[in-house]
């Protein structure tokens, strides 16, 4: 689409240029250097991509600005290290793409350490081809180990895994590396993007993997997410039926998702005043307990004087107690049993408790337990022998690798264990509450995986009892059971409340999908690159526009499940690179391949196109920032122009003037207080600015040549300086501006940068020409 022609705007009240600092640094190569990381000292430092050392840019002196090579020779190898992050301890952390360990810098003292165990790359390569970054480089993009991955609010630096089998994670307050989590096998391409959200997690989103990776901060533990038991609208009755069929032979954990249970009550305080009087069993044995069901060197207390002293560091962190019938009574009537669970269980009891090393493996006859409070983490395995100690307290690290499932429980959420299952729970927030029930349902409010079990003599007493009591929906349940469909189902199905037969047509109406009974999260499939970058919304769910996937990928938090949003945007690939999230809380991303800008609502939720028809194809915009005036830009990649998108009015529109067609121009953009974006050139002659408060594009001076791939990353200094370290140019960018006043009395028509700026509103004036050394 073309559009007139636009005025290129101004710097009002200042002067940017483009200067070419330091010595010449071709004896590097082409690749130089593509990370540049500010650090806390003032200085820039540079992790070595293709060049030997690493590049410091030391702009304190904005006068003379110094730029050296330090520490160690690090080899001429290609592809070593791609990002770096600031640390809590003032180094600079860098995690390695084709090296073989991770990169240390001491911005201080100018030297290197390569820090942590030496990551071999001889495995990758064995489970497929990797397609690389997509910005054709595939030589050097393809088969790295780790992403630049998060600094996260504990000082870590968590690394998603590029190609390697783990999840990598950098202490940068003492610089320890480790890698955390299950492998995850050699395979090409796996996760590009890394949110941390709001739970305290990190979520990857997955471009060539099958499924949402989640990394616990707290724990360190990563798994797949995603709902064990999730609705279906395309299932049919006649298919339910058939999935049942024979179920309870084969019945596997389950998590039931909904608000049930009165939620209000549950807090420490409020458990502690409504359970003050009521008697507990305290032990520290908890080993023993899992194991014999039995409390050694007890100690008899109160629910109350229990809660009350739990935040203290020696107080008993757990506590595990079957319920008298005043116990059952007070449970009952302050938090309520859900109708699907009344009377399905021989005894009730009550968990509680606080992070702690967790509930040994051990396994029991078939238990429910509802959370109320907290989050707990399960790991369960089939009745049959296990690769690791049971009745033995062991890590999560410990309980994945000997291959159980994980399952992570949110309030409101039931989870259900057959008989025999093994299984060790972890408390994951320092006030956890559950009730629960253990063992078959009792009285007359049966299911039929109960009534299966009697003798005929039972059964005959038991529909007697049934008739004479008037329990006519029991009944039918009984010559059901009996029947035709002599096999059953389970408690979960036939959901106890008088017989169930309620809760059963209900679950037929909402067709019920046996098939999604995986600990591991929905399976998006073999397709690549299905999402590439993603972003946390206000309504705590993360939005990912899809790259090759056909929808939005949205991942909710608090429900701890994923869904695709919106039409379907088709198969075509590299759809959307980028999304920002504007003050209206919609997401916008700028069409890469795409036709057209996608808008995303998270509260709806849905996507759909808006603006003109750019035409289809093209890498048209790959990156895009949230100007001043809260409209979405984006510099040209491959497109003739810029791309403005007008929130308020959701439309878009090209901007600015046309720089040509093709290219590969700018794919780095760098916001401004000043209200201007600021892009150093990949591809192009020139550096760009694009002003967010009057929607115009300038370039900059001077003309920078036609080198390609020049300049692939910037930083800024503490004087507002940015800095950019050469990938295939000869030497480092510095976009620096002078700062301009109206003549007034006792003041110069030129000020220095360090004098007071003018208003964005000042008149125009000349400046002085720049100084002759950014001349070619």
């Amino acid at each position: 689409m073309f559009e007139p022609e636009e005025p290129e705007s101004y710097n009002e009240n200042k002067m940017w240029y483009a200067q070419l600092v330091g010595p010449e640094l071709s004896d590097y190569g082409p690749g130089k250097w593509r990370a540049a990381i500010p650090s806390s000292s003032g200085v820039v430092v540079c992790p070595p991509w293709n060049a030997s050392h690493v590049l410091l840019i030391d702009p304190r002196d904005s006068a003379q600005i110094q730029v050296d090579l330090i520490g160690e020779d690090l080899g001429p190898s290609k592809g070593k290290w791609r990002s770096g992050v600031l640390g809590v301890d003032g180094n600079i952390y860098c995690p390695p793409w084709f090296a073989s360990h991770v990169l240390q810098i001491d911005p201080i003292d100018g030297t290197t350490a390569l820090i942590g165990p030496k990551f071999p790359a001889d495995e990758m390569g064995k489970e497929g081809d990797s397609i690389g970054l997509g910005d054709g480089e595939l030589d050097d993009e393809n088969w790295g180990k780790w992403m630049d991955g998060v600094l996260a609010p504990d000082g870590c630096l968590y690394c998603q895994p590029w190609c390697f089998n783990r999840v990598l994670r950098i202490d940068t307050r003492n610089g320890a590396v480790e890698l955390i989590g299950p492998d995850l096998g050699w395979a090409p391409d796996k996760y590009r993007a890394a949110i941390v959200a709001t739970d305290g997690a990190i979520y990857c989103p997955p471009f060539n993997a099958k499924r949402v990776l989640r990394i616990d901060m707290a724990s360190g533990s990563v798994s797949f997410m995603g709902s064990r038991l999730r609705w279906s609208p395309r299932m049919r009755p006649s298919q339910l039926n058939r999935r049942l069929e024979g179920f309870d032979k084969t019945a596997e954990p389950l998590l039931i998702q909904g608000a049930l249970g009165d939620l209000t009550s549950a807090s420490r305080s409020e458990f502690a005043e409504a359970f003050r009087e009521e008697r507990v069993t305290l032990t520290r044995r908890l080993e023993y307990q899992s194991q014999t069901g039995q409390k050694a060197e007890a100690e008899a207390t109160t629910f109350g004087a229990w809660a009350e002293e739990l935040a203290l560091e020696a107080s008993v962190p757990f506590v595990f107690q079957f319920a008298d019938q005043n116990l059952r009574q007070r449970i009952e009537s302050v938090y309520g049993i859900p109708r699907l669970l009344q009377n399905s269980s021989q005894r009730v009891f009550v968990s509680a408790g606080k992070v702690s090393k967790g509930i040994a493996l051990h396994q029991h006859v078939r238990t429910w337990v509802l959370v109320l409070a907290g989050r707990k983490t399960w790991y369960v395995a089939p009745p049959q022998p296990l690769e690791i100690p049971a009745y033995r307290h062991a890590s999560e690290h410990d309980l994945l690798a000997a291959g159980l499932k994980r399952c992570t429980q949110n309030p409101g959420e039931v989870v259900f264990l057959p008989k025999g299952w093994w299984h060790s729970t972890f408390q994951q927030e320092n006030w956890t509450l559950a009730i629960g029930g253990q063992g078959q349902s009792i009285g007359t409010n049966v299911i039929p995986s109960d009534l299966r079990s009697l003798s005929k003599k039972q059964f005959r007493a038991l529909r007697e009892e049934t008739i004479s009591n008037g329990h006519r929906s029991t009944m039918e349940l009984l010559l059901k059971s009996k029947g035709v469909n002599s096999k059953g189902w389970t408690m979960v199905h036939d959901a106890v409340d008088q017989g169930q037969l309620p809760m059963l047509q209900l679950l037929k109406e909402k067709g019920l999908d046996m098939d999604a009974t995986d600990v591991e999260g929905p399976d998006y499939g073999q397709r690549r690159g299905k999402w590439w970058t993603g972003g946390m919304s206000l309504v705590n769910t993360i939005i990912c526009p899809p790259h090759s996937a056909g929808q939005v990928l949205q991942i909710d938090l608090f429900r701890q499940a994923c869904a695709l949003v919106g039409r379907d945007f088709g198969e075509d690939e590299a759809k959307y690179r980028a999304v920002v999230q504007s003050n209206d809380g919609c997401f916008y991303s700028p069409p890469c391949n795409a036709p057209q800008v996608l808008c995303i609502d998270p509260v709806t939720p849905d996507a759909d196109f808006i603006g003109p028809d750019f035409c289809a194809g093209g890498f048209k915009w790959v990156t895009a920032g949230l100007g001043e005036d809260g409209c979405v830009y984006s510099p040209p990649w491959l497109a003739h122009k810029a791309l403005r998108i007008d929130v308020p009015n959701r439309w878009a529109r090209q901007i600015g003037k046309n720089q040509g067609w093709g290219g590969g121009k700018w794919e780095v953009m760098c916001a401004h207080e000043d209200g201007f974006f600021y892009c150093p050139p990949l591809c192009a002659t020139d550096t760009l600015c694009l002003d967010s408060v009057l929607a115009t594009t300038e370039l900059l001076a001077p003309d920078l040549g036609k080198t390609s791939k020049k300049w692939r990353c910037a930083a800024r200094s503490c004087h507002g300086d940015l800095f950019c370290p050469p990938f295939g140019h000869e030497q480092v960018l510095r976009l620096t501006f002078k700062s301009l006043q109206l003549e007034s009395r006792g003041t110069s028509k030129n000020e220095s940068k360090d004098a007071p700026s003018s208003s964005r509103t000042t008149k125009d004036v000349p400046a002085n020409d720049p100084p002759e050394t950014i001349c070619e």
